[in-house]
């Protein structure tokens, strides 16, 4: 006697085949590799903007550009484009630092012209000097002179700003008068 289901067909099924597991030596590599690769993640040490290694790790923070004219002198700042620079604290290296801020006179006066933005640069050389009363500057700091765009001249304040950066490489620390 056959036995056959209520529909009267015989249904015949196959065996489920299942994807082979992978031996647990396979995932142990792979566990290893992740666990490899977070691990030289975690340990690359946070770089200063120059590529050099601080010694300790810090929170990148996006600091934004300023405008140099509107920072008072005694900061110390890394070097930007169009007159923006971003502050750094002056016990970190740093690219310069501000020493003066020439006016030209108390009231407004139309863009500098060559000779304009001469004496302002004679102004920031002499501000330099000064800055370290009998003696001369150190030979590795040069004077850097920034004059206001026509835009940022006629906006205001009508200053130009005159920075210590030394040629050597990066400022630690602020310099001594």
């Amino acid at each position: 006697m056959e036995l056959r289901p209520p529909g009267g067909c015989l249904q015949f099924h196959e065996p489920v085949k299942t994807p082979a597991l992978r031996s647990s030596a396979a995932t142990s590599r792979v566990l290893l590799m992740v666990a490899l690769i977070v691990a030289v993640l975690a340990a690359i040490p946070l770089l200063t903007p120059s590529g050099q290694w601080t010694g300790e790790r810090q929170l990148l923070v996006a600091i934004p550009a300023v405008s140099i004219f509107s920072l008072p002198m005694g900061e110390c700042i890394n070097s930007g484009a169009d007159n923006h620079v971003r502050r750094v604290r002056c016990d970190r290296p740093h690219d310069e630092q501000i020493f003066g801020k020439p006016t030209p006179g108390y009231h407004r006066i139309p863009y500098p012209d060559d000779a304009l933005q001469a004496a302002i640069k004679d102004d920031c050389q002499l501000e330099g000097v000064a800055y370290f009363g009998t003696d001369s500057p150190p030979k590795q700091l040069a004077i850097i002179t920034y004059i206001p765009s026509e835009a940022e001249w006629n906006a205001g304040p009508q200053v130009a700003a005159c920075t210590f950066w030394n040629m050597a490489g990066k400022l630690t620390g602020q310099i001594p008068h």
